[in-house]
């Protein structure tokens, strides 16, 4: 037991030597690892981010060279694109007339008698400007929906153009017949006249005309209720047709065809130069006084449905009520034409 002890004694200083060494082994070892570790991180991490940095590079390289490609290998994409952006700053420059041509018309408004409004579209651009716009007394300018509905039928094949029906749309738009209207509303519902007024009314709707219907005898006057429209409605029909877009591009010129022979030129008409092409409807009743006008400056309007519009050309719509003197209108519609005419030139 005591050689033991004496053996155990002697032994027990090389042993912990011994575990320190192993121990700083260790350590040593643990720490070159985690150095490793930390470079090895850092390397693929830098290695990783220098890879996405290629790929990256290489796509842009790629989009751009396939974005260049593009546009060499399409010039009608990229000329179509300049015309787009170049019809729109031409639009944006004419809407800026338009809106300074509002203000002039206004002005000019809160000197009438009665109650006003006004319509008008730059045919070239499609600027627009309305001034009050609402649903109210037709008069005949309702006439139009009337013939819209007569050419729709005949397209189509519903209604037999024949020598009667041209005879009657030319009577109707050009001298203002009341009772060739009705004849033609007669057609369209088959003898039954308030089948006829849903054929020209749901056409109106058709073409997004909410605000004009016909729902009585042309002259007579017993309500106010019967015949209504808007300037937003005329103006958006007399631009549609100049756009070809009533019912056929030949139909939408004859439209345009009828209403240039109009007899009636003491309003619109008469606020123009008297050498310049204008089609228009008008339409009166006791205190009311209406005309809807395309006005050609650039041209005769002999084709210009479906046509690019020449610089200048316009439609205006006017409507009024409760106008006490019938020529005073009259002449204030003149007045306001004159000026729609002298901004747009």
């Amino acid at each position: 037991m005591a050689r033991h002890a004496e053996h155990t004694t002697r032994w027990a200083p090389r042993v912990r030597i011994r575990l320190r060494i192993v121990v700083a082994a260790i350590l040593a070892i643990a720490v070159v690892i985690g150095v490793t570790a930390s470079a090895a991180q850092r390397y693929f991490s830098g290695f990783r981010e220098a890879r996405l940095q290629t790929v990256a590079s290489g796509t842009e390289n790629r989009l751009a060279t396939r974005s260049s490609t593009t546009h060499a290998e399409n010039p009608k994409d990229a000329k179509a694109a300049d015309e787009r952006n170049q019809a729109k700053r031409a639009k944006q420059s004419k809407q800026r007339t338009l809106d300074a041509l509002s203000v002039q018309l206004q002005q000019q408004l809160a000197g009438y008698q009665g109650t006003w409004q006004v319509y008008v579209e730059d045919l070239p651009t499609g600027a627009s400007i309305s001034i009050n716009s609402h649903e109210q007394y037709s008069a005949s300018v309702i006439k139009l929906m009337v013939m819209l509905a007569v050419f729709q039928q005949i397209a189509d094949g519903a209604l037999q153009e024949d020598a009667q029906i041209d005879d009657l749309l030319t009577r109707m738009i050009t001298i203002s017949d009341n009772e060739a209207t009705n004849t033609l509303v007669d057609r369209l519902g088959n003898g039954d006249t308030q089948a006829g007024y849903a054929v020209v009314n749901g056409t109106a709707q058709r073409y997004g005309f909410t605000q004009s219907h016909l729902d009585q005898r042309m002259g007579d006057l017993t309500v106010d209720t019967g015949k209504q429209t808007s300037v937003g409605d005329q103006g958006r029909f007399l631009a549609a047709a100049c756009r070809g877009q009533l019912v056929s591009v030949e139909y939408s010129q004859s439209m345009i065809g009828l209403m240039l022979q109009q007899t009636r030129r003491s309003k619109i008409p008469a606020g123009v130069p008297s050498q310049v092409s204008v089609a228009n409807k008008t339409g009166e009743s006791p205190g009311v006084e209406n005309d809807s006008a395309m006005v050609f400056a650039a041209g005769d309007g002999e084709r210009i449905a479906g046509a690019t519009p020449g610089v200048g050309d316009y439609v205006i719509a006017v409507m009024s009520e409760h106008v006490p003197m019938p020529s005073e209108a009259q002449n204030d519609i003149r007045t306001m034409s004159s000026t729609v005419w002298s901004a747009l030139q």
